[in-house]
């Protein structure tokens, strides 16, 4: 047993390659259990000799005394760690005194925004959306906890009513506050970006400025105060003296002077490690299944409601604990969202910048959650925005494909094929000046094709082998020209036009996307088309021979699937995978016949 508890110490993560199946789980759980009890079985075998104990009385005895003694470390151990939780937790109090009237409101913790993304997050939106407040100040900090410091660095927001709306730049789904949702409640959720955004048609901006703390009536701080080793993924070894305890913080300050802030409320929720009953060896597993082992430690909590982080805890301290009404409407903002757009299509007016920032927001949101699927009112719309050439194509169009295919037939298909197709081969810069970028016009639309039926597709070969032509649609959209392999033969020429467009990039083309991808577009389509596409074998044996095809690699498994699949002799390509340079370690007559085999199956690895 000693043995098994070194290897058990040693290779912990055993265990979970054992715990995988259900039926190991049992092996698993008495692999990790042996060092405890081979140390329980150690120590009473030590007292079972000092001591004059015999027979199953003796046995019996002497493992109580041994866990007698494994309980004494604990118990002396856990009295400082308990004493240093609870002191985080000490100063804790609440004097709120409600409803809080307070015409500026400030929030200190540590952000992470990102690079140009406008700091003004989901708290400060929903405030002065729904009025709480004229002004919210953000304040990055490393520290938010302890006393205020009135001169510290702050950008202050606020709504303003201006002529042209300063540009705003919102990460996609981390401006919002979770709300509970009531049972049967059916009501499109509210996004404040998309509020705001109406809000800019109707000429009301968001607007900011440099500010202090001192600026604000309350402010209210959030982060950590102390993190100590987590739960999950560090047992804390096999030290006596590691911190295991962590605390996050909610304080609140009201101003009471010029420059003096008085706490009116702190909260500290302390989670921490104690030391099990027994002094022993154990393991802990985190989410990636990393196994650690140390001294068995047991969890322990001041000031938490639950082991598990609730996603409305943050919105219910705001609206319930500190009385604040942020809750926005979404339905209304859908509904004039709806009418602006409508307006704009049946008088054939072309979109400003703001109303376009607006409409995408909305058709972003589309299908991103149990209560914003796609419905027929905005199918008809996203309908009408993709035919009309003087709006940009509406994001997530791929809503638009699941919807006919749900709800309609080939025929509808067919239409809205050609409208997919139609865009992709417009112009893509021409939307530009309203924040639709060209590049990302094309790869939008690319991805749509990419996933289109090919009997859909059909119809269209003179517009899309035309495309293959176009350098931008080659660099941004070379998805949507694998799908060249639909027309056989017939977009040979194109495929391998397009697959030179690679060689422009000199002999290392692939290290760079500008050629990599035209050459991608080509050597995928013609291996997806295969022997519908044989014509292209003599030009790809010319370029083999000439090596001016990469064989390393994706590259490599690529190259020679595509030969295979094209009707290339079989040993023929045998002696060119064995022959990259760059493909020694797997040029095996096994990893060829394994290579070979999926090239001929139902799904062949075309992708890269």
């Amino acid at each position: 047993m000693g043995v098994l508890s070194l290897v058990v110490l040693a290779v912990p993560g055993f265990g979970a390659l054992v715990a995988l199946t259900l039926i190991g789980l049992p092996l698993a759980v008495a692999y990790w259990a042996t060092p405890a009890v081979f140390m329980l079985c150690l120590i009473a075998y030590v007292i079972n000799r000092i001591l004059p104990l015999a027979g199953k009385t003796g046995a019996a005895l002497s493992l109580v005394a041994a866990a007698a003694t494994l309980a004494v470390p604990p118990y002396l151990l856990n009295g400082p760690v308990h004493r240093n939780a609870a002191s985080l937790a000490a100063g804790d109090l609440d004097a709120l005194q409600l409803p809080i009237t307070a015409r500026s409101i400030a929030s200190r913790q540590n952000f992470r925004f990102g690079k140009e993304v406008t700091q003004c997050g989901g708290f400060c939106l929903h405030v002065l959306l729904t009025g709480t407040a004229d002004r919210f100040l953000v304040a990055d900090t490393d520290t938010p906890h302890g006393d205020i410091a009135p001169d510290q660095e702050a950008i202050e927001f606020r709504l303003e009513r201006r002529d042209a709306c300063p540009p705003v730049y919102f990460k996609p789904g981390t401006y919002t506050l979770t709300f509970p949702a009531a049972n049967g409640d059916t009501a499109r959720a509210a996004d404040p970006v998309e509020t705001l955004k109406l809000r800019a048609i109707e000429g009301e901006c968001l607007v900011s400025r440099p500010a202090t703390l001192g600026d604000a009536d309350i402010v209210i701080s959030r982060g950590a105060v102390t993190k100590g080793v987590h739960r999950r993924s560090d047992t804390g070894g096999y030290s006596f003296s590691t911190e295991t305890a962590s605390a996050n913080r909610i304080a609140v300050h009201r101003k009471a002077g010029d420059t003096r802030f008085d706490e009116v409320y702190r909260n500290t929720q302390v989670r921490y490690r104690l030391f099990g009953w027994l002094l022993v060896p154990s393991v802990t597993m985190n989410s990636s299944f990393k196994v650690s082992t140390g001294w068995w430690r047991r969890e322990n909590w001041i000031n938490v409601q639950s082991r598990y982080d609730h996603p409305h805890a943050w919105t219910t301290f705001l609206t319930q604990k500190l009385g604040l009404d942020l809750k926005l409407e979404g339905e209304d903002t859908k509904a004039k969202t709806l009418a602006r757009l409508r307006k704009l299509l049946d008088e054939g007016t072309p979109p400003n910048p703001a109303d376009w920032a607006l409409f995408s927001q909305y058709f972003d949101r589309i299908g991103a959650g149990s209560n914003t699927k796609m419905s027929a009112e905005d199918f008809e719309l996203g309908l009408r925005v993709l035919g009309n050439a003087e709006f940009p194509a509406p994001p997530s169009p791929h809503n638009l494909i699941r919807y006919v295919e749900r709800n309609a037939g080939d025929a509808e298909m067919a239409h809205l094929v050609g409208l997919f197709v139609e865009r992709l081969n417009g112009d893509a810069a021409r939307h530009q000046a309203l924040g639709a970028r060209p590049e990302d016009q094309i790869k939008l639309l690319s991805n749509v094709v990419r996933r289109l039926p090919d009997a859909a597709l059909l119809p269209h070969k003179d517009t899309m082998i035309s495309l293959a032509s176009r350098p931008d649609i080659q660099r941004h959209g070379y998805v949507a020209l694998r799908r060249l392999s639909v027309y056989g033969d017939d977009a040979v020429p194109a495929l391998l036009t397009l697959m030179k467009a690679g060689f422009d990039g000199g002999e290392h083309f692939y290290r760079y996307h500008r050629y990599q991808n035209p050459y991608l577009g080509g050597m995928q389509g013609l291996c997806l088309a295969g022997a519908r596409a044989a014509s292209a074998l003599p030009e790809l044996r010319q370029l083999t021979a000439e090596g001016k095809l990469p064989n390393h690699g994706s590259h490599g498994r690529l190259l020679f699937t595509t030969l295979l699949r094209l009707g290339e002799d079989r040993d023929r390509v045998r002696t060119l995978f064995m022959a990259a340079a760059r493909n020694k370690a797997n040029a095996t007559d096994e990893h060829f016949d394994a290579l070979a085999a999926r090239a001929s199956g139902e799904k062949p690895p075309c992708h890269f």
